[in-house]
């Protein structure tokens, strides 16, 4: 089950089951462990998981992966298609992509290269 994050209308995130205010920096780090959130605005109760997990996507290092003529072409597209290229494509590139650095990682003790082009 999610954990639930209220948010507040001065941008601080209340987390419901540790009972505290938490930062950015804090949920971050929680999703990386792999604790799945739902974000909720503390007044309406409207659902604000996708606008915080991309504003935690678009402040990473990540982020400066996307070139600018491509962040504006998005920007332009503004329609249906943008949406089923990411829902379908990006995500499917991306899940390919874990899936052959996971190959490559439990091949490294027999290849030491062979997680060479996952390293930074």
């Amino acid at each position: 089950m999610a954990t639930t994050i209220k948010k507040y209308s001065n941008r601080r995130l209340y987390d419901t089951d540790e009972s505290r205010y938490i930062t950015l920096e804090e949920l971050t780090d929680r999703i990386k462990r792999g604790t799945d959130v739902r974000v909720v605005d503390a007044k309406s109760g409207e659902d604000l998981t996708q606008a915080t997990l991309e504003q935690i996507v678009l402040e990473t290092p990540a982020a400066k992966l996307m070139p600018v003529a491509l962040l504006s072409r998005m920007i332009r597209m503004q329609d249906d298609a943008l949406g089923e290229f990411f829902s379908r494509y990006v995500t499917a590139a991306l899940e390919l992509y874990l899936a052959a650095k996971l190959s490559a990682q439990a091949a490294s003790p027999y290849f030491p290269l062979a997680t060479l082009p996952f390293s930074a």
